[in-house]
C-alpha cells in the first residue's frame, strides 16, 4: 500500500507492509525508524521494512525550508593523486532494489523481478574515480570529469589525446599517479571542480 507523506510538495510516496496498515493514522505526525531509501535518476524511493516503525509525535509546526546559500560546501586541498580508475557503472533495479541487472544496447533488465528500464544518455558518467592523499596524510575517493583528467594530461606534456579509449588504458592514467596536485571538490556532490598541478616549496 503506497502512503503520501505531507511536505511542501505531496510528493513524497511511502510504501508500507500491511502489518502498518493499523499503525498510521491520516494526519498524525510520526516519527519513522529504519525505513529504506533509495535514490535512483534523481527520484526518491521510501519503503518500509518489517522492521520499521512508527512513532507518533506531536504536529509538527510551521518548519523553514530555507538553504543558507553562503555556507561554502567547496574545499580547495593540495595532495598526491595515488588512484585513477573507471567509474564501475551499477544500476540498482526501481521494481525490487536488486542488482541482479543484465545491460544491453539501450535497456536494463533485472533478472530477479523482470523490470525493463530504457538507458538514457544521462546515465552515462563522465566522471572516473580519482583517490588523493592529501598532506596530512587524509585520502580523499572523489569523482573527478574526464575533461579536467585531459587538462591534466597535457600540463604533463602527455601527447594530446582525442580518443576517449585511453580512459580505459591504465598506462595513460598511471602517467599521473603521484603527481602533486591542488584540487576543488564540491562537498554535497564529492565531484572536483577544479585540478592543477602543484608544486610543493
Amino acid at each position: 500500500k503506497n502512503v503520501i507523506i505531507a511536505d511542501t510538495t505531496n510528493a513524497l510516496e511511502l510504501t508500507i507492509w500491511e502489518s502498518h496498515f493499523d499503525q498510521i493514522v491520516l494526519g498524525d505526525s510520526y516519527h519513522i525508524r529504519l525505513l529504506k531509501i533509495r535514490i535512483f535518476n534523481d527520484q526518491i524511493s521510501l519503503t518500509a521494512t518489517a522492521d520499521t516503525s512508527f512513532i507518533k509525535i506531536e504536529d509538527l509546526q510551521e518548519t523553514v525550508n530555507e538553504v543558507d546559500n553562503n555556507i561554502n560546501r567547496c574545499h580547495t586541498l593540495q595532495g598526491k593523486i595515488i588512484s585513477i580508475e573507471k567509474n564501475n557503472d551499477q544500476f540498482a533495479c526501481q521494481g525490487c532494489g536488486g542488482f541482479n541487472m543484465i545491460e544491453s544496447a539501450n535497456i536494463i533488465t533485472c533478472n530477479d523481478c523482470h523490470s525493463r528500464l530504457f538507458k538514457d544518455t544521462s546515465m552515462n558518467d563522465d566522471n572516473l574515480k580519482i583517490m588523493i592523499l592529501t598532506l596530512n596524510n587524509q585520502e580523499y575517493s572523489l569523482k573527478i570529469p574526464k575533461s579536467l583528467i585531459i587538462n591534466l594530461l597535457n600540463v604533463d606534456k602527455t601527447s594530446s589525446i582525442q580518443n576517449t579509449d585511453f580512459f580505459y588504458n591504465e598506462n595513460s592514467l598511471n602517467t599521473l599517479l603521484s603527481t602533486d596536485v591542488q584540487f576543488t571538490y564540491t562537498e554535497i556532490t564529492g565531484l572536483i571542480t577544479d585540478i592543477a598541478t602543484y608544486i610543493q616549496q
